[in-house]
């Protein structure tokens, strides 16, 4: 990634709620995390070797079940009526997420009960974040 799309990239994260943002392709790993106050001297981007030696997300175990996962940045938002132990049908809308001002809807990909929501309404998600356990 060019120095000039790097900037742009920090100040947008910047001009977000999150605190921390990341993007991976074949070549590169980059990690941007806000500190304490919301401004660019606050941004910090942790290299490659960083990032391959932080810490990883807690694994959620799913045993014949199918865990529905944020496909993009951004705010979740419930709806209502979908609750842990309710039946789901493929395709039906369990949520939005809000990114670049568009709201996004999230549907079930297959049939089954929700045993498990790991999000909240008005949380941020992240990219792959685990959202919803149906089993």
């Amino acid at each position: 990634m060019g120095f000039d799309k790097l900037i742009e990239l920090i100040f947008a994260v910047n001009e977000t709620e999150f605190s921390e943002f990341e993007y991976e392709n074949k070549e590169e790993k980059i990690r941007i995390r806000k500190g304490e106050k919301e401004s660019a001297e606050a941004i910090h981007v942790v290299s490659t070797e960083e990032a391959k030696s932080a810490p990883e997300t807690p694994k959620i175990c799913v045993e014949d079940g199918y865990l529905v996962k944020s496909p993009m940045v951004g705010i979740f938002y419930g709806i209502e009526g979908i609750e842990m132990g309710k039946r789901v049908e493929k395709g039906q809308i369990l949520g939005n997420i809000e990114a670049m001002k568009l709201m996004n809807e999230i549907k079930s990909e297959q049939d089954g009960v929700i045993e498990e929501i790991f999000v909240k309404d008005g949380q941020a998600v992240e990219f792959g974040q685990p959202m919803f356990l149906i089993k």
